[in-house]
């Protein structure tokens, strides 16, 4: 969604409760199943699919990625009993990594369509996309694709991005307006490295143990973090941003604090999230 002047002033009596809702479905989702975070190189890849198809913009590759990261949840949980070095789990992980380009595709299109963005996407769109990076899906496949993961996600698909989430909260707290495009570049580096920032934070916050890579931290938490390191970075903290951060949320201020500490040390590393594109899509629209 194109999250305007006048697009954040009419939602603003709504926003926050919509955002609560979706931070406590991620809570339930996380309780039925734990959810295992993509890692850093599966995270470039999504990005870079999404620079691809010119559709790296308002969240939709961090979206992109929860939405995988749900499908491949409930996926793991169905075929649990397959487990323990049987045929028939090397099977299934077998044809789940031959179908990975169409899984990472399929969530990036169903992203997009929740997104702002100008570039549209579609089956035929698709289609090419993925055959110049040498994947060959037909038309159905990819249909029918889309139809699974939206069926296996229970039809629910987050109605606000991350990028969407912090201009929200940035615009609450008062942020210029022609400071707002900062807050998307803060939010989507955030999310660029979540797996790294989640582990630090759990480290740094002494949360209970968890399995490996699992994710405890909720999208809204972390994007409160990313949205309070960017007014300390422009030295717009003095309102106590993080504060109010921490109360709109409803997440202890500590626990924000530890993201955004953690968000301002990764920026100054080397860690930086694909290039995106430049030029205009080649292929048949």
């Amino acid at each position: 969604m194109d999250l305007s002047t006048s697009t954040l002033s009419h939602f603003m009596p709504y926003w926050l409760d919509g955002l609560l809702e979706e931070c406590d479905n991620e809570a339930k989702d996380h309780m039925v199943y734990p959810i295992k975070l993509l890692q850093r190189e599966s995270r470039a890849a999504v990005w870079n699919l999404c620079s691809h198809f010119c559709v790296d913009q308002c969240g939709v590759p961090a979206l992109a990625c929860r939405l995988l990261e749900r499908y491949l949840s409930v996926l793991h949980r169905h075929h649990i009993l397959l487990r323990n070095g049987s045929e028939e789990w090397h099977t299934f992980k077998m044809k789940l990594t031959e179908k990975m380009p169409l899984l990472i595709a399929t969530c990036i299109q169903l992203a997009a369509k929740m997104g702002s963005v100008k570039a549209k996407l579609n089956a035929n769109i698709i289609r090419v996309g993925l055959l110049c990076k040498g994947a060959n899906y037909s038309i159905r496949n990819i249909n029918d694709t889309e139809f699974e993961v939206y069926r296996t996600l229970e039809y629910r698909i987050p109605f606000w991005t991350s990028v969407d989430a912090g201009l929200f909260l940035a615009f609450e707290l008062g942020m210029p307006i022609d400071k707002l495009h900062k807050v998307a570049t803060m939010v989507d580096f955030a999310e660029f490295l979540r797996d790294c920032i989640e582990k630090k934070v759990q480290l740094v916050a002494n949360l209970s143990p968890t399995s490996r890579n699992t994710s405890n931290m909720r999208t809204l938490h972390l994007v409160a973090g990313a949205v309070s390191a960017i007014f300390r970075f422009l030295h717009l903290d003095e309102l106590g941003c993080t504060g109010r951060l921490a109360k709109l949320t409803r997440a202890p201020f500590s626990y924000i604090k530890c993201i955004s500490d953690i968000i301002c040390a990764e920026i100054v590393t080397d860690n930086k999230p694909p290039i995106k594109r430049t030029h205009k899509r080649k292929y048949p629209q």
